[in-house]
């Protein structure tokens, strides 16, 4: 596991005045995949202007970029994803120093195996999500508790629910199901948020029916 810094241009060559992508650091397995992943996660307006390898004592070693870096065919990975690999934005000027800091041998091997620890449970959730049937109207499925700071009137308590309309939308880049149910207002998304939960939900609430549970004190709802 290595920590990679990217340096970042728009297409005239300098930094773009007031944006905070003049840079980014990120982790990768190796210069392949950092090059895949600045590729997924550029902005439109910008380039890279330098990629490098954070090596010991801050030094950084370039990594060669061909002329098709822009262009590599990479989807936008997902906030979890770029949390994962502790993708973050730097501005060049006053966050560089702490951000570079690179890793020891043992902080590099832990990084390493808790990143493949959670690929492989992706992998494993995204297997049960597609083994798992898209609802249809009149199926039961279980929702899950929501509370509310600033909107306390639309808390809710979790439960089994009944569907009464399936319909896909496009969310994250791909095309996924959004799923409406009659026990409350709230709409959805089917593939990356309800079903890989169902069976740890049905667990928890059992028989029990979801429904609206608002909580209507003044200082949890926003005028």
């Amino acid at each position: 596991m290595h920590k990679y810094l990217a340096i970042t241009s728009d297409h005239s060559g300098r930094w773009i005045s007031g944006s905070f992508f003049q840079g980014c650091v990120f982790e990768a397995m190796d210069d392949a995949a950092a090059k895949r992943t600045i590729a997924a996660n550029l902005p439109k307006d910008h380039q890279v202007s330098m990629l490098g390898r954070i090596t010991g004592s801050l030094q950084l070693q370039e990594v060669p970029l061909s002329s098709n870096t822009r262009t590599a065919e990479q989807k936008p990975f997902s906030p979890r994803q770029l949390q994962d690999i502790g993708f973050e934005h730097i501005g060049i000027d006053t966050t560089l120093p702490l951000q570079l800091r690179t890793f020891s041998a043992d902080e590099r091997r832990e990084r390493l195996a808790n990143l493949r620890k959670r690929r492989a449970a992706q992998r494993s959730e995204a297997a049960l999500v597609k083994a798992m049937p898209i609802p249809k109207p009149g199926d039961t499925i279980y929702i899950p508790t929501a509370l509310y700071l600033g909107h306390g009137r639309d808390d809710q308590r979790g439960g089994r629910a009944t569907v009464t309309k399936v319909e896909r939308q496009k969310s994250g880049g791909r095309r996924v199901h959004f799923v409406t149910v009659k026990e409350v207002s709230s709409s959805y998304n089917w593939e990356q948020y309800l079903a890989p939960h169902q069976t740890e939900w049905k667990k928890e609430y059992g028989r029990r029916r979801a429904k609206p549970d608002p909580d209507n004190r003044p200082e949890f709802n926003e005028p």
